[in-house]
């Protein structure tokens, strides 16, 4: 069953742009991830889980990212990173709230393996277009040829007909995504894996 959020939070289709100091090293992480770790060190929550123990319940630690309810799993309208600039930058698209997501970046210093690469800057920017849902590119990008997923999704009739560059496996759609509760039949981009 699809569900939608219904925060009373102002939210917009954004694009998320982190500048590096230095080149990417290692895997850029989902945003919704980075921002929930962020979240969780601000609040200090107790300890983070690990694979032994129950994944937190999705949603345990409240995010200013839109999501929705698909066929019992939490999933966060937030793109998959895309490394651009040479390894200088990642980007993500998402749904949500500007002010919120500019102040809890601020504290978010670095990205990568061992978070061995510093954050120069956060860029947080509204995507033209009058029609929001319109400009909404956090799952999937129109093209030509069809819809391109733009992150993990669980597998259901709720994908549209002419989704392209994806393949089905056994994934996670929300964090955190290496916990061993949180694997579905999933569609995840093409490009990941």
């Amino acid at each position: 069953m699809a569900g939608r959020d219904h925060s009373l939070r102002p939210r917009v289709p954004l694009l998320v742009r982190a500048r590096l100091g230095s080149p990417l090293v290692g895997d850029a992480p989902m945003l919704d991830a980075l921002l929930v770790l962020a979240v969780s060190r601000r609040l200090r929550f107790g300890r983070p889980p690990d694979r032994d123990s129950p994944a937190p319940p999705p949603g345990e630690v409240r995010i200013e990212i839109a999501h929705e309810i698909l066929g019992g799993h939490w999933v966060y309208r937030a793109s998959g990173p895309r490394i651009v600039d040479g390894g200088r930058a990642v980007v993500w698209l998402a749904v949500g709230n500007r002010g919120w997501l500019r102040e809890m970046l601020k504290g978010v210093r670095a990205l990568g393996d061992g978070r061995v690469n510093g954050v120069a800057a956060w860029e947080v920017e509204p995507l033209p277009g009058d029609d929001p849902a319109a400009a909404d590119r956090s799952w999937y990008w129109p093209t030509a040829k069809g819809r391109l997923l733009m992150r993990p999704l669980p597998d259901g009739w709720w994908l549209p007909p002419d989704l392209i560059g994806y393949r089905r496996t056994r994934a996670a759609v929300c964090p955190p995504y290496w916990h061993p509760d949180r694997e579905t039949d999933a569609v995840v981009p093409a490009q990941n894996g």
